[in-house]
């Protein structure tokens, strides 16, 4: 691949992705972001990075934060407890932002 042809992919990847498209001092939402070792189609490291890009640059005091276990990715089959606990974090984490109650 020629050099010219290289920097245009590159560029359109920047444009591309998220993690590239993150500023300083935006007040960002409230934000989870689920990952684990068993996901196949994005790296675990993927997440990580993006997380701490987040907390660093969000002005708006919200959380950000990953919700990691080793077992959970796009498609692995998790027993039907661990299924229910990662259901119960991210619908608490929702309840909480959006102040539903009880």
């Amino acid at each position: 691949m020629g050099r010219r042809k290289t920097a245009k992919t590159s560029k359109a990847l920047r444009r591309y992705s998220p993690y590239h498209q993150v500023r300083d001092g935006v007040p960002y939402p409230a934000t989870m972001i689920v990952s684990g070792d068993a996901d196949r189609n994005c790296n675990p490291l993927h997440a990580r990075k993006m997380i701490a890009r987040l907390q660093v640059a969000t002005s708006s005091g919200l959380p950000v934060f990953l919700d990691y276990s080793p077992f959970r990715g796009h498609s692995p089959v998790l027993p039907l407890s661990e299924r229910v606990e990662a259901l119960t974090d991210r619908m608490t984490f929702l309840c909480e932002q959006l102040q539903l109650t009880a």
